[in-house]
């Protein structure tokens, strides 16, 4: 059975979204992290600052993971069903 073309577009374009969101949030967190302990802010304050910049990671994570599950399950259900012991996958032509 072959890959289901929809699913694997779904996969495709949440990973790239997810990953797309996770690298400007790392940016964007790493810009404000470097300026807190530029200006000689305590650690823990510049972790309480980001904690939106967290959320977002933590969101485009899930979304990155949710492109992976559907290519696990498309993969999955283009499988096999059945073959038996020794007898290769295609025929040779």
């Amino acid at each position: 059975r072959a890959l289901n073309r929809t699913l694997c577009e779904w996969s495709f374009w949440l990973t790239f979204v997810g990953s797309s969101w996770m690298f400007i949030d790392l940016w964007i967190g790493g810009l404000m992290e470097g300026h807190y302990w530029a200006y000689g802010y305590p650690w823990y304050v510049s972790i309480v600052a980001l904690k939106g910049v967290w959320m977002s990671r933590t969101l485009s994570g899930i979304v990155i993971l949710t492109g992976f599950v559907l290519i696990a399950v498309n993969l999955w259900r283009s499988r096999p069903l059945s073959r038996t012991a020794g007898a290769p996958l295609a025929q040779p032509a």
